[in-house]
């Protein structure tokens, strides 16, 4: 609950910025708009402002901090070792969207890096967005959590 109330919260923050110089039309209009706006933005998992502002979605996701976490067995890890595409980071995050997420990878930014572990933020062909934790282990990269960041709207009273 904590994650969503504080994405919910950015996402405010950022599209009032967005919002904010627009024309004064009347309440009818406006009544209009907010519920052609809240159409267009329900058929997303991520508000499209957000895909087109990339600073203002690595905020979004650089506060995420609510994931699904992926453990492996030491005999998986060794199985994984002989398999050369696990070696390459890049091989495996588009193989981990692929088979676990069951979507393709549009787009890929490593957001943070540390020794062998490295934060990416992933957007997918059906327009999903994830943060995805890698780590070098063995020689093996391992995705070992993710989140998926999604758009939430709440009517605003």
């Amino acid at each position: 609950m904590k994650r969503v109330a504080t994405i919910t919260f950015m996402l405010s923050l950022i599209l009032s910025g967005c919002a904010g110089g627009t024309a004064m039309v009347s309440s009818e209009q406006s009544t209009t708009q907010q519920a052609n706006e809240q159409t267009q933005t329900s058929n997303f998992k991520i508000h499209p402002e957000l895909f087109k502002d990339r600073d203002a979605l690595l905020e979004v996701a650089q506060k995420t901090n609510d994931y699904a976490t992926i453990e492996f067995k030491p005999e998986q890890i060794q199985q994984l070792k002989n398999d050369e595409q696990y070696k390459d980071y890049k091989k495996v995050l588009k193989k981990f969207v692929a088979d676990q997420l069951k979507s393709e990878v549009v787009t890929f930014q490593t957001i943070s890096s540390h020794g062998h572990s490295r934060m990416i933020l992933v957007t997918t062909k059906d327009e999903k967005v994830y943060k995805i934790c890698m780590k070098q282990t063995d020689s093996v990269w391992l995705a070992e959590c993710y989140a998926e960041i999604e758009w939430v709207t709440y009517p605003v009273n």
